[in-house]
This record gives structure tokens, sequence and C-alpha cells, in this order.
């Protein structure tokens, strides 16, 4: 895993200057709130969809991959789009004027988000898929090497991690039509229809966003929170006005009447 996670940067760096490579690593740099937000819900997945497998429910677990699909989507889909509207202000915050040009290459990185919203391995752990897991890390080593060198001598560094991208998103996809095999439906029954108006909302939301990037004055955190504030607002209001998100109300923890009773009596 580690060397093809890799693999586009071992090649940009012997092929490089210091220089570019240095603006290439910048540019290849993600938040950690995919890991962080992936790894727990992929790992409660798998053993919730086990304990439906012992009670003979297909359709529960399918039911409950789709809500974790939802839940991850409902934070990767607006922050690629979020992400890739800041970038050079992002940048430059993070790393100064000097490496702005990695602005194109931490976009194209950004591709690979919504991806991680789908948590396949711990679908194909829970259903011990090994030895299809297997076949494909090989697979996806085998298209990362081709494709990241190919990438790299047609369109320069940017293209080894294009080359990267494909490899993964391929293998990826591969996952998705075995998940929905294994869960009896098709690639596309396997999805939540609320992926759909996520990503419409994100990209309602953009507008708002890059227009107060633009007129925002002052240092550039305070460029970059009033740009994600806004776009957070116009994404919930957009969910909201789409009927996906459940009014604020519905947020708040409410007592139960029974232990309301029980405390009254007491």
């Amino acid at each position: 895993m580690i060397p093809q996670q890799q693999f586009h940067s071992y090649l940009v760096s012997v092929t490089v200057t210091s220089a570019v490579f240095a603006i290439y690593s910048v540019g290849c740099f993600q938040l950690p709130i995919v890991d962080m937000l992936y790894t727990p819900v992929s790992e409660i997945l798998q053993l919730g969809i086990a304990e439906h497998d012992a009670r003979k429910d297909p359709s529960g677990a399918l039911r409950l991959f789709r809500e974790a699909v939802a839940r991850l989507s409902f934070v990767f889909l607006p922050s690629m789009v979020l992400l890739a509207i800041v970038a050079p202000a992002l940048i430059r915050f993070l790393f100064t004027d000097r490496y702005v040009e990695a602005t194109p290459i931490f976009r194209l990185a950004l591709v690979s988000i919504p991806m991680s919203a789908l948590p396949l391995e711990g679908v194909m752990r829970a259903r011990a898929q090994n030895r299809f897991m297997f076949r494909i890390s090989v697979l996806k080593i085998a298209l990362t090497v081709p494709l990241a060198w190919a990438g790299l001598r047609i369109f320069g560094p940017i293209g080894a991690l294009g080359g990267w991208i494909c490899a993964e998103e391929t293998c990826r996809i591969l996952l998705l039509r075995k998940a929905a095999r294994l869960f009896g439906t098709t690639t596309f029954g396997a999805l939540p229809r609320d992926v759909v108006w996520q990503a419409f909302a994100a990209l309602a939301a953009a507008v708002p966003a890059a227009v107060v990037l633009r007129i925002a004055g002052g240092p550039l955190l305070l460029q970059l929170a009033a740009t994600g504030i806004v776009f957070a607002i116009a994404y919930l209001a957009a969910l909201r006005a789409l009927g996906v998100l459940p009014p604020v109300r519905a947020w708040i923890p409410r007592r139960r009447p029974d232990l309301v009773v029980v405390q009254e009596a007491a």
C-alpha cells in the first residue's frame, strides 16, 4: 500500500528540481479531516454489517451503508468545493506566497475526496473479501505505475498526480460494484439519494462563497473565515430548501415523556 500511495511523489522527486518538488509536495497536501472521519466510520460500519448479517438482514446492512455514505458525503462534498474555492488563499496562509503555484496541483488532489465518502473497505472486511481486496491492491499498483509515468511525461508533475488519481478512482469504482453485488443491488442502487442533493447544494453555495472571497479584505485568516462561514450557511440553507436537512429544532435533544414522569414522581 505504501509504495502505491507514494509512487507519484517518488517519481516526481527523482525527475524534477528540489524547488519544483517542494511546490508539488505542497500541492499534494490534504487536511486530515478525511482520515479523521473515514477510518472510524469504516470500522463501525464493519461491525454494523456483521451484526445485520448475523440476523440474516441484508436490507439492514445496505441501509446502514447508505447512511454511512450520506453522513460522510455531507462533509466531504462541501469540503472539496470550499477548498477548491479558497485554494490560493489557503496555500498562501499555510505556506506563504512562495508556494502559490501549487494551487492547480492542490485543486486536482481534491478530486479524490468525494470517493472517500464510500467506506468500502469496511464492507469488504465485514463480508470476508480478503482475496478480492488483495487482487484490487495488485491491480491498483499495476495501474499506478504506468499511469503516473505517462502523466508525468505528457503533462509534467501534475500529470503524475492525475495518473495516480485515475488508478485510485478506477479501483474504488470496482470496489463499489463489488459491494453493490454483495448487497444484492446495482452500483447506483447502493448509493443514497442524498448524495445528489448534497452535491447540488455544495455547488450552489460556491457562488456566494466565491463572491465573499473576492470582495473580502484584511488578513488571509479573516478572508478564509468569512468565506467558510458564508459557504456553510448557504450550503445548509440549500439543503434545508431541498428538504434534505431537518429543521434546527429536530437537532435539539428532548427528554422522553416517561422519564419526565419518573423524575416528577421522584
